[in-house]
C-alpha cells in the first residue's frame, strides 16, 4: 500500500489498481467479453463466475477514470449480458428461458448509460439475429428510459460534454505571440 500512496498521480494509481485487478480475475474479467455473451445466450451451461459483473463494472469505471477508452456500447452491452444472466439466475428462471432476458438486458444496460433506445435494440438485434424479439428488446429500451430519467435526467455524454466545456473555459488564453515589425509591416 506505501508504494501506491507514493504514485504522484491518480491517474496512474487507478491504471495500477485496475492492472492489479486483472491480474487477479484473469481473463473473463478483462477479455473483450464477446465469449462471454457467446457463452451466455448460446451454452446452457449457466454458470458465469459469480464475480464477472463487479469486475466487469469496477473495470470500465476504472478504464474510464484513469483516461482508457474502453467503448462505451460494446463494454455495456457485455455487462448487460452478465447482469441478465445474474437476475435469471436470482430469479430461478430455467436455462432455456434465459436467453430472452439477457437480450433485454443487453439492450437494456447501454441504454441507461447513453440514452439511445433503438441504437441499443438495433444493434443487439443485429448482433444476435433475434428478429423475434423485437418487441421485447425495444419494450425493454422504452422502460430503461423511463427508469434512466428518473435516475438521472442526463446521459453519460451529456456528463461528459458539459465537464469538457467546463474544462475549456477554465483554461486561460494561449498568450499572443510578440508583435514584431514584420508583423505590423503584413498589417498595413
Amino acid at each position: 500500500m506505501a508504494f501506491i500512496q507514493r504514485v504522484p498521480s491518480t491517474k496512474v494509481r487507478k491504471g495500477l489498481l485496475l492492472a492489479g485487478l486483472a491480474y487477479l480475475v484473469g481473463p473473463d474479467g478483462v477479455s473483450i467479453g464477446q465469449p462471454i455473451i457467446n457463452r451466455l445466450l448460446f451454452q446452457t451451461d449457466g454458470v458465469p463466475p459469480d464475480y464477472l459483473f463487479p469486475v466487469r463494472f469496477a473495470g470500465r469505471a476504472l478504464s474510464y477514470s484513469s483516461g482508457g477508452a474502453g467503448g462505451g456500447f460494446a463494454a455495456s452491452l457485455r455487462a448487460g449480458a452478465v447482469l441478465g444472466d445474474g437476475i435469471a439466475q436470482l430469479a430461478h428462471v430455467a436455462l432455456a428461458d434465459r436467453n430472452l432476458l439477457i437480450l433485454v438486458s443487453m439492450v437494456g444496460f447501454p441504454m441507461g448509460v447513453v440514452r439511445s433506445p433503438f441504437t441499443a435494440a438495433i444493434l443487439v438485434l443485429e448482433m444476435t439475429n433475434r428478429h423475434l424479439a423485437i418487441f421485447q428488446l425495444l419494450i425493454g429500451a422504452v422502460l430503461t428510459q423511463a427508469v434512466a430519467a428518473l435516475v438521472d435526467p442526463h446521459a453519460l455524454y451529456e456528463h461528459l460534454r458539459q465537464g469538457f466545456i467546463r474544462e475549456t473555459l477554465s483554461q486561460e488564453a494561449p498568450a499572443a505571440p510578440p508583435e514584431t515589425a514584420a508583423t505590423r509591416a503584413e498589417q498595413t
